[in-house]
């Protein structure tokens, strides 16, 4: 086991990958009746999970490594992102001029 500074550093890239990808995949499954493409945002989730459980699964593995997959985790990430974006500002183009692009707050548990 990692000591120190490193071992909680690590833990805590770990903790927020899984959780952000917990919650990514979760409004993505939300988003699926609203937008085309919510695929791209659910596999990103499960990359930053899958990311997350790599690094608990090593976290010895060394600085160099870690590193490593940060930036494997930051492109793949990166790249979903920016498809993501695409499919959404064609969403937005095929939308009447004027019309509001909002999702209902009700269908997240939310009020207004």
């Amino acid at each position: 086991m990692a000591s120190g500074y490193s071992a909680r550093s690590v833990y805590i890239i770990a903790a927020w990958a899984i959780v952000t990808g917990i919650f990514e995949f979760v409004a993505a499954v939300r988003l699926r009746k609203y937008i085309a493409g919510e695929w791209l945002l659910a596999l990103g989730g499960i990359a930053s999970v899958v990311f997350g459980v790599l690094i608990i699964i090593a976290p010895l593995t060394g600085a160099l490594v870690i590193a490593l997959w940060v930036g494997a985790y930051a492109l793949v990430f990166g790249v979903l992102l920016v498809a993501l974006g695409f499919r959404l500002r064609a969403w937005v183009r095929q939308l009447p001029s004027g019309e509001p692009v909002g999702v209902p707050l009700n269908d997240w548990g939310l009020r207004p």
